[in-house]
C-alpha cells in the first residue's frame, strides 16, 4: 500500500511542510516501493522512486536538524536509508534540495487558478 500512502503523505507535506515525520514515511514508502520496482526488473521506475525517495529524506533530515528534533532512531533510519540509496545510484546532486519534483510548482499552479 506504499503508493496509498503516499498520496497521504504528500497530502500532509502540503497542508504541514515543516512534519519531519511525514516526510521521513515518504521517504521510506518510497525507498519500499523501489525495492519492489528492483525485484520486478523495472530498472527505470526504481530509479526513479529511490530518487524521489533521496529527495524527501533530504528534507526530513534538513528539518531534523533545525528543529533539532529527539527521535534519534528516526534521524538513524533516515541516514541508513540514504546511505543505501547512495551506495546504488551514485551520490547524489549538490544542489538536491533545490531541485523541484513538481509538486510546488503545481500548487503555486493551483493557487494561481483560485486567484
Amino acid at each position: 500500500m506504499e503508493e496509498e500512502a503516499l498520496a497521504v503523505l504528500q497530502r500532509l507535506v502540503a497542508d504541514d511542510d515543516t512534519s519531519v515525520e511525514a516526510w521521513y514515511l515518504g521517504g521510506w514508502s518510497l525507498y519500499l516501493l523501489g525495492e519492489k520496482l528492483r525485484e520486478n526488473g523495472k530498472e527505470d521506475e526504481f530509479t526513479a522512486s529511490w530518487t524521489s525517495s533521496r529527495w524527501w529524506l533530504a528534507k526530513c533530515m534538513k528539518l531534523y536538524e533545525v528543529q533539532e528534533y529527539e527521535d534519534e532512531r528516526l534521524g538513524t533510519h533516515a541516514i541508513e536509508l540514504v546511505e543505501e540509496i547512495n551506495k546504488v545510484l551514485g551520490p547524489p546532486p549538490e544542489n538536491l534540495l533545490e531541485q523541484d519534483l513538481g509538486s510546488d510548482d503545481e500548487e503555486e499552479d493551483e493557487d494561481e487558478e483560485m486567484k
